[in-house]
C-alpha cells in the first residue's frame, strides 16, 4: 500500500473521529462560555500593566513624560492591545481550565459561582491552571505589551502623546 494511501486513510479516520464526536468542540465552547461568564479573562489588563511597568521602555516614557502622562498613555495603548487579543486570551484560559474541569463543573461555577459544589475544586486547581496559562499565553502577553509600548513610545517621540 503506498504511503499516500496510508496517510489519507489515517487522516480520514482522524477527521471522522472528531466529526463523529461533536462534544470535542462543544467542550471547548462550554469552557469558553464559562470563562467569559466568570470574567476570568479580566486579569489580562492588570497583568499587562504589571509587565509593561517592569520594562525599560516604560521607564523611558516615565522619564520623558512624567509618571502621570506615561501611565495614561501606556494604559490607553494597553487597552487597545488587550481588546485586540482578549478573545485569544479567553480561549487559552478555556483550554487551561477545560483540561482540568468538565463542562458540567464549569457550567455550575458560571451559574452558581461560590455556591457551586465545584468551587472548592476550582480553587484547588488554580495553580495548575495558572501554570498552564503561563506556558501557553506568555508569548501572547509579551506581544500585547510590546505592541502597546511601541505605539506609546512612537507617540512620545512624535510629540503627539496626550496633547489634549
Amino acid at each position: 500500500m503506498p504511503f499516500n494511501s496510508i496517510f489519507m486513510r489515517a487522516f480520514i479516520a482522524f477527521a471522522l473521529l472528531f466529526a463523529a464526536n461533536p462534544s470535542f468542540s462543544q467542550d471547548k465552547e462550554c469552557a469558553l462560555e464559562a470563562i467569559r461568564t466568570l470574567r476570568l479573562g479580566a486579569g489580562f489588563q492588570i497583568l499587562s500593566q504589571q509587565v509593561a511597568k517592569s520594562t525599560t521602555t516604560y521607564r523611558v516614557l516615565q522619564n520623558k513624560l512624567g509618571q502621570l502622562k506615561a501611565d495614561e498613555l501606556m494604559n490607553m495603548e494597553l487597552a487597545a492591545s488587550v481588546q485586540k487579543y482578549q478573545d485569544q486570551w479567553d480561549r487559552n484560559l478555556a483550554q487551561a481550565w477545560g483540561a482540568l474541569m468538565t463542562c458540567e463543573e464549569l457550567t455550575s461555577l458560571a451559574s452558581l459561582k461560590q455556591q457551586s459544589p465545584y468551587s472548592r475544586k476550582f480553587m484547588s486547581l488554580n495553580n495548575q491552571a495558572a501554570a498552564a496559562m503561563q506556558n501557553q499565553s506568555q508569548p501572547l502577553l509579551n506581544t500585547a505589551v510590546s505592541e502597546a509600548l511601541t505605539r506609546a513610545f512612537t507617540q512620545s517621540q512624535s510629540g503627539t502623546a496626550l496633547n489634549n
